[in-house]
């Protein structure tokens, strides 16, 4: 029967002469072909980049000749339909957001905090938030039943006037 590893690998070698009076085996390889095989790789990796850098300025020129000219009303600067979330600023300072912000909540504070009237003709009129939760809170001087009648009732007296 014959064995299967010595048919799939030779065997190897025997040593080179010289190989056994140093001591070690010689190298296989040769430092000319290490530097011809960087060259090859460095100089086909340049040409690559050349290559994709003078397509991708290919397409920008065909690109931007297939652009539409802009038109000559779109260099004049129009401000955005209304209604405008954050208004423009009056000339001189600009202002931010959170400028804004405290005005309004500054605003809101004081009209919730002020008496005002609101109807003259029906005699509404605003109160300070704080001071009608104090009236809401007070006891109340009203009577909770309903008042006396100048008549007392007859079913509640029993029919006796």
């Amino acid at each position: 029967m014959v064995d299967r590893d010595s048919q799939l690998e030779p065997d190897p070698a025997p040593p080179e002469h010289d190989a056994l009076a140093r001591g070690h085996e010689g190298t296989a390889v040769s430092v000319r072909w290490i530097v011809y095989t960087m060259s090859t790789l460095t100089v086909i990796c340049v040409l690559t980049l050349v290559v994709c850098w003078s397509i991708m300025k290919t397409f920008e020129r065909w690109s931007s000749k297939r652009d539409p000219q802009p038109s000559p009303l779109a260099s004049q600067k129009q401000p955005p339909p209304e209604p405008w979330l954050q208004p423009s600023p009056p000339q001189g300072e600009p202002r931010q957001p959170w400028q804004d912000t405290e005005s309004y909540r500054r605003r809101e504070e004081e009209r919730l905090n002020s008496y005002q009237v609101v109807d003259a003709k029906r005699g509404v009129v605003q109160i300070p938030v704080e001071r009608a939760m104090q009236i809401l809170a007070a006891p109340s001087t009203r009577a909770t039943t309903r008042p006396a009648t100048s008549r007392p009732n007859r079913e509640a007296t029993g029919g006796h006037p």
